[in-house]
């Protein structure tokens, strides 16, 4: 099984750029209740509407911020997970592919012996 794996590895880019994206996402999640604490803190009891003005566009844009990183994260993580199970399909088939003709027929009964009936031969259209 784990041969297997390691015959579908993963790309490292692209497994590095989903690291950073899910934590710029996060990052900008959480820095929203600091931003609000500031205006709050700074902007309320002071009645100093620039202020609040100022510190309600920067939460709009890392609101923002962070709703692109989450797509790239969604977008990217389906890519990745998609493409890792076309390899090991592909390492599966390929491996399944090399058993010997006397393999074939006891991985058939023992297939179908535990519930799983399966056909090694392709299925033709009449």
């Amino acid at each position: 099984m784990f041969s297997l794996l390691k015959a579908a590895p993963l790309s490292v880019k692209q497994v590095v750029a989903l690291l950073i994206f899910m934590l710029m996402s996060s990052f900008a999640s959480m820095f929203m209740p600091t931003l609000l604490a500031w205006m709050l803190d700074s902007g309320v009891p002071s009645q100093n509407h620039q202020i609040i003005i100022i510190l309600g566009v920067v939460m709009a844009m890392f609101a923002l911020m962070s709703a692109i990183f989450s797509m790239g994260t969604a977008r990217l993580s389906a890519k990745l997970s998609t493409d890792f199970a076309r390899r090991l399909r592909n390492a599966v088939f390929k491996k399944f592919r090399v058993f010997h003709p006397q393999k074939q027929i006891v991985f058939q009964r023992q297939a179908f012996w535990f519930g799983v009936p399966l056909t090694l031969q392709p299925l033709r259209c009449l």
